[in-house]
């Protein structure tokens, strides 16, 4: 749960027994895992998208004086 995208090394680990083992021998003695390898993560790439130009705004106004235009001559 606390992965950080981020490769930890080294890491260490205890591997317990069941508790049906004794005291002496339920836990292991301390393990060490070297990762000498680099992080293969592709590279984001930004993607653009197309916006409103002047024209395309300009003609949305233009329809919608026409629609309004229209809702009052018949009010």
């Amino acid at each position: 749960t606390s992965f950080d995208g981020q490769i930890p090394t080294p890491v260490y680990y205890i591997i317990e027994g069941s508790s049906e083992c004794t005291d002496a021998t339920r836990y292991t003695n301390v393990a060490q895992i070297t990762i000498d390898t680099p992080c293969t993560c592709p590279s984001y790439e930004t993607k653009s998208v197309a916006t409103l130009n002047i024209l395309t705004i300009s003609i949305l106004m233009l329809l919608t004086l026409g629609i309004s235009f229209t809702r009052i001559d018949k009010s």
